[in-house]
């Protein structure tokens, strides 16, 4: 299934019926909030490296969302077929119930790669040239709730615009470093960036509650837009974890793209490509390493 050119900012589609055998529809018990990424060419659902059973079998206590997982990656993997991306960043997050999003995260996604191509064909979802990164995502929740989506992307990108451009404003009169063009953040961000973040998330918090959402259904994904490497830059779809307080979650998402383009990320964490990977699980101990 080809995505149009003309597609918005996200896109919800149905890729379970009502009618999946018992055997797919049972959830497992989540021992502990754990993520497995694999970065590489698409999974064989018959053959998945022992990684993925290691953090299996230390995140839930019976049971595997395999079965679950499967007609999502069918899905997944025709997509990528028409779209021609032959490789994917894919992660598995199983999430214990917690009260961290009873106030919505509203944000937008940057791309993986592609910087490249980040300013052609803008508007697009899917590949922007043959043999070009793409500017789109793909997610769902096996289990639990699934992800909240602002319908009037344009708005709420505009009211977020406007909401960092006040607080920034407002730090700048206040001599706060956190916005001086001089100042730069590492991967381990600092009190002043998690401050205005924080700033920014409640405000924009209460400035959606009047605006339309969306919730992705059980049994649906969402191809949705990922785009600039500043907030906000093009037309990427505002989005939210949704509360998780009732109960646990396990969210899947997919980042698909070239092969070139995925070494090339890895590799630059200097790690082997293709690689895959497990948080949240003790490694079994053997004796002979």
């Amino acid at each position: 299934m080809a995505i149009p050119s003309s597609a918005p900012d996200f896109e919800i589609f149905k890729y379970t019926s009502s009618s999946m055998p018992e055997s797919l529809q049972s959830v497992p018990q989540i021992l502990a909030s754990s993520t497995w990424t694999h970065v590489g060419a698409p999974l064989d659902p018959d053959n998945l490296p022992a990684s993925y059973h290691t953090w299996s079998n230390g995140t839930f206590a019976a049971g595997d969302v395999l079965g679950l997982l499967m007609p999502f990656l069918d899905f997944v993997h025709g997509l990528m077929r028409d779209t021609h991306m032959t490789h994917y960043s894919l992660s598995i997050r199983s999430q214990k119930s917690n009260s961290d999003f009873d106030i919505p995260r509203w944000h937008t996604d940057r791309r993986f790669f592609g910087a490249e191509s980040a300013n052609e064909d803008r508007g697009k979802v899917g590949p922007r040239k043959e043999g070009g990164s793409s500017n789109w995502k793909i997610a769902t929740a096996l289990v639990g709730p699934g992800t909240l989506f602002v319908k009037d992307g344009k708005r709420a990108r505009r009211v977020q615009r406007e909401i960092e451009a006040r607080k920034s404003s407002e730090r700048s009169r206040k001599g706060h470093y956190a916005v001086s063009e001089e100042h730069v953040c590492t991967s381990f961000r600092c009190l002043g960036c998690a401050d205005m973040e924080h700033s920014v998330r409640m405000d924009m918090a209460k400035a959606v509650e009047g605006m339309e959402t969306v919730q992705v259904g059980h049994g649906e994904l969402v191809v949705f837009k990922v785009d600039g490497y500043n907030s906000c830059h093009g037309e990427p779809a505002m989005h939210s974890e949704p509360p998780m307080s009732t109960g646990d979650r396990v969210f899947v998402h997919v980042v698909p793209g070239k092969e070139k383009e995925l070494r090339t990320l890895v590799e630059g964490w200097g790690l082997e490509f293709p690689k895959d990977w497990f948080i949240g699980v003790l490694q079994p101990w053997n004796e002979n390493t």
